[in-house]
């Protein structure tokens, strides 16, 4: 009985997790080329950059891809480590759209019906070639995060009779939350996973909104660590990026966890105003934490490089401390 919940279940979380990639991916190709170009061309300003990360990353929903152009011009002295680092609060901004979109199923109408066709579609404008074929596989992905979601959900209703679930996803110690949130992306590469099923337990009211806030404040940590494997032999440029997006992070969840301690019944109200369903909440509660989490760092931008290259001591090209200098 329970291999084959458990195997259904992973089942479910692997056709999510591949909409997810194949949504990401594709926007990505999309307009492959473009991302550098505009980044580039608005290079000369903090402000510029902050809002290319986010118009590029709200459409291509990929920070990889972002980031990984960021990382080239810096290192062609194309743009300046402060002009980087605003790019990438404005991609914390701008990849939110993911949770708004996952956070659909469960709502007072049903999307899987019109994911399913979407994703229909999505195979016939696979058989092109080019852009045609981008834009299918884009299609395809949008209509297997919600049939990847229903599988988990019909599989969670076991979960939620086992003692050891219960003691996991039932806690109310926000220090657990947290640290569940920051282990689940950390392990998995992938928030993703957990945002998934936050979805089927919000929606079936397993967890309240008060323990997703904290799962959210955990993952949006847990999501940078994961990054840190992969920079053994990397530049200190990118270490002093990463390091600077993990700090961002950190000082969202400094930032709202005694907030919500506080203030869990008025936030609660809050959010409940903002979004009719459970996972409309903590889809909403994720875009405003990125939003003011960016926003009180952006003024202060040269504080947090300072501490990231504390870290990771960079030395900044010549054309890069011109251009800074031109920006203060």
């Amino acid at each position: 009985m329970f291999i084959n919940y458990f195997l259904g279940f992973l089942g479910g979380l692997a056709v999510f997790l591949l909409g997810v990639k194949m949504l990401c991916e594709n926007c990505s190709c999309l307009v492959s080329g473009r991302v550098e170009k505009t980044l580039n061309k608005h290079s000369s300003s903090t402000i510029k950059c902050f809002g290319s990360g986010i118009v590029i990353s709200a459409i291509t929903q990929s920070s990889v891809a972002t980031n990984a152009s960021v990382i080239s011009l810096v290192n062609s002295n194309k743009m300046s480590l402060k002009g980087a680092c605003a790019v990438i609060l404005g991609v914390n901004i701008g990849t939110t759209i993911t949770t708004q979109i996952i956070s659909l199923s469960g709502t007072s109408f049903s999307v899987l019906p019109i994911a399913c066709f979407v994703g229909f579609v999505g195979v016939v404008f696979s058989f092109f070639k080019g852009k045609f074929k981008n834009l299918g596989y884009l299609f395809l992905g949008f209509g297997f995060i919600f049939i990847g979601l229903d599988i988990i959900g019909a599989k969670m209703d076991y979960f939620t009779t086992l003692p050891f679930f219960k003691s996991i996803f039932k806690t109310q110690n926000p220090f657990l939350l947290v640290l569940y949130g920051i282990l689940v992306p950390a392990i998995t590469f992938s928030s993703a996973s957990l945002t998934g099923v936050m979805v089927v337990l919000a929606s079936q009211n397993l967890i309240s909104f008060n323990q997703c806030v904290y799962l959210i404040l955990g993952a949006n940590v847990g999501s940078c660590i994961g990054v840190f494997y992969s920079l053994s032999g990397k530049s200190n440029l990118a270490k002093t990026t990463a390091t600077f997006n993990l700090l961002v992070n950190v000082f969202g969840l400094i930032l709202f966890f005694p907030i919500n301690m506080l203030l869990a019944d008025k936030l609660d109200f809050l959010f409940t105003f903002l979004g009719s369903t459970a996972q409309r909440k903590f889809a909403n509660f994720h875009t405003v934490y990125n939003v003011v989490s960016s926003l009180l760092i952006f003024p202060i931008l040269d504080k947090f490089i300072y501490l990231s290259k504390k870290i990771f001591t960079i030395k900044m090209p010549k054309k890069a401390k011109i251009i800074d200098k031109a920006q203060i």
